[in-house]
């Protein structure tokens, strides 16, 4: 993944480094992930695939390609397509609180 060739290469050049990747609002799905499967499915997804759902911009296609692709549609049914957009289009090195909290 890119974010960890990025971590490398800036601890090998003695920069402290955060990784802040999803946003607040994925924290609700996060916490609720007792078994693993979402953070398994969002780690397996690649670079290329989340930068081409960024670019759709649509929350019926995030839906299909990641949590219906990984048997997880029960874990957004609660949010509509304009939610879980939302919640994906705002990672956390863009999520001010989440930032703030990490150098704490």
């Amino acid at each position: 993944k890119v974010i960890q060739e990025f971590e490398g290469t800036f601890r090998g050049a003695g920069f402290d480094v955060i990784k802040v990747i999803w946003g607040g609002k994925f924290n609700e799905l996060i916490e609720a992930d007792h078994d693993g499967k979402l953070i398994e499915a969002l780690e397996m997804t690649p670079d290329g695939d989340c930068q081409r759902l960024h670019a759709k911009a649509d929350g019926a296609v995030i839906r299909k390609d990641i949590f219906e692709k990984h048997g997880l549609l029960d874990r957004v049914a609660h949010w509509s397509d304009d939610e879980l957009l939302q919640a994906f289009q705002v990672p956390g090195g863009h999520d001010h609180t989440k930032i703030f909290a990490a150098f704490k």
